[in-house]
């Protein structure tokens, strides 16, 4: 059975992807995609499958789906297709399959263009909306694609066991990385770097809470899964950064900066500005949306706040650009003052050390399902992002910078 399986998704694959032009147009690919409802079993000469239906809604308005499949005599699967050259990865879920989806109570919908996307809104699905179950590529060798075969054919779709057991292990993997994601975010809030203090100035008490107090006066503890940076052991002639430096006291843990910054709220365009200093006249330094430091009148903002700097990054009140100048320009000036007292500059000289893919792509709920894009180069494959040579990790970068500005930016080489 898997085998037939196997062979079924191939034709499928050379129906809607090997064989056809990039440049099909969308009515056109939609008989392509029709003959691949009915090659999964589904009819629509018993009107199983009605094509571009026009349905009432309301009193006096319609809906014009590109297909319906239906099953029990209920609209089950609504099919939105687009282009077979549109790239339609990195959409959450198209506008019109969501609200034919909710207009027709249909469990499920398929966005079919590029690749094919699977969302449920059935009953299982607590979310209030539309759950992005599977993104798949139009590969032959593709797991999920042969998976989808199985649940989707007629016969087992209507059995519904195998369908309830795909929707139970979908939703509860959801769950799980949402877990995950909110207690990797626990652990890096200020209220677990209280805990650790507390740990600390606990653990040590038989020192007397006088010397344990000033001894924790200066010390600084973060929590991240961003940097790793790699010992010095092995060359004792390099200075580590003012944050991991042990002549000025400094503990970290998988250090990574996650602490507040403070910010002023444009008023015309509601973006953030970081502070670096007071210049006088009523003027400050300011970091602006792309980067540069600009010397500008305070009373064109709001009055300056607190703000974690990673809630700022993923509302995109900040940029990655903004981040990046901001620690340059905390170097410089802690090493402008290193040098007023020693003579000496800090300098990192440590391998630098590539950022984690996985963990950077967690961060992006359009490819938080994809376990297999473990690489920055699988994920601009993935992407069709084309590297040519170059770093995959800095195309993404620039591509994310031009095109999904809501994204949380690629993380730089530490």
């Amino acid at each position: 059975m898997a085998e037939a399986f196997m062979d079924k998704w191939a034709e499928i694959c050379s129906i809607l992807s090997e064989k056809i032009s990039p440049n099909e147009t969308e009515k056109s690919f939609a008989k392509d995609v029709l003959r691949v409802v009915e090659k999964l079993g589904w009819s629509e000469f018993k009107k199983e499958v009605q094509v571009e239906p026009i349905l009432r809604v309301g009193s006096q308005g319609s809906i014009r789906p590109d297909m319906v499949i239906y099953a029990d005599s209920r609209a089950r699967i609504v099919v939105e297709v687009k282009r077979p050259g549109e790239d339609v990865k990195t959409t959450c879920i198209h506008p019109q399959l969501k609200s034919y989806m909710r207009q027709m109570k249909a469990d499920f919908g398929w966005l079919v263009g590029k690749e094919l996307q699977v969302f449920y809104e059935g009953d299982l699905n607590e979310s209030g909306e539309p759950l992005l179950m599977d993104r798949i590529t139009f590969n032959r060798n593709s797991e999920h694609g042969i998976a989808f075969v199985d649940i989707f054919r007629r016969e087992s779709f209507l059995h519904g066991e195998r369908v309830s057991s795909y929707v139970n292990e979908k939703i509860h993997k959801i769950r799980e990385k949402q877990e995950i994601e909110r207690l990797k975010q626990t652990l890096i809030s200020k209220n677990t770097h209280d805990t650790i203090r507390e740990f600390l100035a606990s653990t040590f008490d038989s020192f007397g809470e006088s010397v344990v107090e000033a001894a924790m006066k200066n010390l600084h503890i973060a929590v991240s899964y961003e940097r790793n940076l790699v010992g010095t052991d092995s060359n004792p002639e390099v200075t580590l950064p003012p944050h991991l430096d042990p002549v000025t006291q400094t503990l970290a843990i998988d250090s990574v900066d996650t602490e507040s910054i403070e910010v002023y709220r444009n008023k015309a365009s509601g973006k953030c500005f970081i502070f670096i200093q007071h210049t006088g006249s009523g003027k400050a330094e300011l970091i602006d949306f792309e980067g540069k430091i600009r010397s500008l009148k305070l009373n064109l903002f709001d009055p300056p706040e607190e703000k974690d700097k990673n809630d700022l990054l993923r509302r995109g009140l900040i940029s990655g650009d903004q981040i990046e100048k901001y620690h340059k320009s905390t170097v410089q000036r802690q090493n402008q003052s290193t040098v007023a007292a020693t003579g000496k500059v800090n300098i990192w000289t440590g391998k630098k050390q590539s950022p984690s893919a996985t963990k950077w792509r967690m961060t992006i709920p359009e490819l938080t399902n994809l376990d297999n894009l473990r690489t920055w180069q699988a994920i601009c494959d993935y992407m069709d992002i084309p590297v040519e040579g170059d770093s995959a990790r800095r195309r993404l970068k620039k591509w994310v910078k031009e095109n999904r500005q809501n994204w949380v930016p690629v993380p730089d080489i530490l």
